[in-house]
C-alpha cells in the first residue's frame, strides 16, 4: 500500500532532520521505492521569481512532482518536507486539470 508522508510542524521540533536522517538513510532497503521531495529546495530553485511567485511556483513543482511519484507503479512512498496537505491537494488537483 502506497504512503504519503508530510514533515509539517513548529519550528525547530525536528522537522529538518528527521527528514534528512530518513533521506541520508535511503539506500536501506526499507526505504526501496519512497520518494523524497524538498518542499523548501525546490522554492529556492525559483528565487529569482521574487517572493510570491516564488511560492507558488514551489507549490505547482512540488505537486506535480508527487502527482507523478504517486502514479508510478515502482514508488511505495512519497516523504515531503514542510508542504500543508490542503495546498497540497489543491496544486495536486490543478495540475491534474493542465494535463
Amino acid at each position: 500500500e502506497k504512503f504519503l508522508a508530510i514533515f509539517r510542524g513548529p519550528m525547530c521540533a525536528g522537522k529538518s532532520y528527521v527528514y534528512q536522517q530518513l533521506r541520508d538513510a535511503r539506500n536501506d532497503s526499507k526505504l526501496d521505492g519512497v520518494v523524497f521531495v524538498d518542499h523548501v529546495s525546490i522554492k529556492k530553485m525559483f528565487r529569482h521569481l521574487g517572493d510570491t511567485a516564488r511560492r507558488e511556483a514551489g507549490k505547482r513543482w512540488t505537486a506535480r512532482i508527487v502527482d507523478e511519484s504517486v502514479k508510478s507503479k515502482e514508488v511505495r512512498g512519497v516523504l515531503i518536507e514542510e508542504m500543508s496537505e490542503p495546498c497540497l491537494r489543491e496544486h495536486m488537483v490543478q495540475v491534474a486539470e493542465a494535463a
